[in-house]
């Protein structure tokens, strides 16, 4: 019994550690996006990632050109309500967002939304986003 609780507690540990490691990096994502920190994102993201909302469909190339080329604009962007689904080496992330000074392609995109992003645990340990999908509140 002493056994069985001890395993029980520690996988509720390392869930634990999960949910705050993805909470930190929907934290970092959100900030190489305002800051246009496409290594970063690059580093964060899955390469097959893919972002809708709004009417906009992206790939994660199509976003970090549109970063690099100022198509793509972020002044802020804050994050609050975050809840944490993990299932294995997937993970679903979902929460509510604040975007001001958000334009892409010269339409402004800034607002409240809610979203769901999903992630994927790497061979080396790390999440990366694989999509997000975003709706205007």
């Amino acid at each position: 019994m002493i056994a069985l609780a001890c395993l029980t507690f520690g996988q509720k540990t390392d869930l634990a550690k999960e949910e705050a490691s993805l909470k930190q990096l929907v934290h970092e994502l959100t900030e190489a996006v305002a800051h246009a920190d496409t290594d970063k994102l690059d580093r964060l993201q899955a390469d097959e990632f893919k972002g809708t909302g709004g009417g906009l469909n992206l790939s994660k190339q199509v976003l970090h050109d549109a970063l690099h080329n100022g198509d793509a604009k972020v002044s802020s962007w804050t994050v609050e309500d975050l809840n944490v689904t993990v299932r294995g080496n997937a993970a679903t992330v979902t929460g509510r967002s604040h975007l001001a000074g958000a334009s892409y392609k010269g339409k402004d995109y800034s607002g409240d939304y809610h979203w769901t992003g999903r992630f994927v645990k790497q061979k080396d340990g790390n999440w990366r986003a694989v999509s997000l999908a975003a709706s205007r509140n």
